[in-house]
């Protein structure tokens, strides 16, 4: 026997008791249509653009509400010097406005809200895609990584079996 023989077993042993063990512990993916959906649900991206679709048609609602009228009171003449001085000879006017809007004004801020709407949810529709395309770039990575731990796997079954002809050979002398 060689002095490294054992050394040399116990590193091929070691090492195929790590790969049988990572295959072991490998789950294999799930289909792509499921993560997708389960990406879905719990993307960041997703829940801040479905608000942003929230937001847009809380500003539509509030677009079709009529202005709200504008009270105002004003106070003159109470601070000055002589007559004037003091509240008793200050005149006080209130008012009550409302705007009136002409010329469509209301029409287009509606109008400029249904489309802050669409382009809130057009933007939910771009995220949903670049989230997808995110996913399937990472999904055919974990798949190509795959394919590469089933090759190296491969490859070291082919070494072990290398090993044991070689150590087969040199046990029976015909290698040296």
């Amino acid at each position: 026997r060689q002095p490294g023989g054992y050394r040399l077993r116990a590193c091929v042993a070691f090492l195929a008791c790590c790969v049988a063990c990572a295959s072991a512990l490998a789950d294999p993916a799930p289909p792509f249509a499921d993560l997708f959906r389960q990406a879905e649900r719990a993307s960041p991206r997703l829940l801040e653009a479905a608000a942003g679709i929230d937001a847009a048609e809380g500003h539509a609602r509030q677009a079709k509400a009529w202005p709200a009228p504008v009270v105002g009171i004003e106070r003159e003449d109470f601070n000055g010097s002589g007559l004037y001085h003091g509240s008793a000879l200050a005149q006080t006017t209130l008012s009550i406005s409302e705007p009136l809007e002409i010329g469509g004004h209301r029409k287009a801020r509606i109008d400029a809200s249904r489309a802050n709407v669409s382009a809130a949810e057009a933007q939910r529709a771009q995220t949903r895609v670049e989230l997808g395309y995110d996913l399937a770039l990472a999904y055919a990575a974990a798949e190509a990584a795959a394919a590469r731990t089933a090759l190296l796997t491969q490859d070291l079954d082919r070494a072990r079996e290398d090993m044991r002809s070689a150590r087969a050979l040199v046990d029976a002398g015909k290698e040296g």
